[in-house]
């Protein structure tokens, strides 16, 4: 099995969190959560027993939240989750697990301690056809985020409401989150 290696660089509140991830033909998952060190509320997330996906939801200060369902991630899945204390949403991105292009960015809004799924985005919606081709894949794995020195980019935007994506082509995409930009299902 061949391994590739690569760097995981994520920048919150201008503090710059860096790791390395492995990716190999494998079918396994990986987590990383990056929110502010004294957030208000902390999002966890974890693959249950039953190898479905579930995030727990814990005020600061306040005892474990039940863990609940988090629909739409896959099993085999590397994801990061960016949590802001300017809204009650949050963001999981897909970074590379699997090969499918659909369900990359899941933006969730955690009111009352709940993950309920406001919208679902694909590489589809979020680059261009010729940045589309630029996508390269392996047997388990979709490479759609930049390589800046070894390390791919991605962050929270000074609002804190918006998402930064450094795409393959070169490009950043930003996916503002608010309220005010993506409206909850009623």
């Amino acid at each position: 099995m061949k391994a590739l290696a690569f760097s995981l660089s994520l920048a919150l509140s201008g503090v710059s969190l860096a790791g390395t991830a492995r990716a190999d033909d494998c079918m396994g998952h990986s987590v990383q959560v990056l929110q502010a060190p004294l957030a208000k509320r902390g999002v966890e997330l974890r693959l249950n027993d039953k190898r479905q996906w579930e995030a727990r939801i814990t005020a600061r200060g306040a005892p474990p939240a039940p863990w609940q369902p988090l629909p739409r991630l896959r099993t085999h899945a590397h994801v990061a989750v960016i949590a802001s204390d300017a809204t009650t949403r949050f963001v999981v991105v897909d970074l590379s697990g699997d090969t499918d292009f659909g369900d990359r960015v899941l933006l969730f809004d955690a009111r009352e301690g709940r993950a309920n799924l406001i919208a679902a985005f694909g590489l589809e919606s979020l680059m261009t056809p010729i940045e589309l081709a630029m996508v390269s894949r392996s047997i388990s794995h979709v490479h759609w985020l930049a390589h800046v020195a070894g390390k791919l980019s991605l962050r929270l935007a000074p609002s804190q409401t918006a998402l930064e994506l450094d795409l393959i082509s070169g490009r950043t995409a930003t996916l503002a989150f608010g309220p005010d930009a993506i409206k909850s299902p009623e």
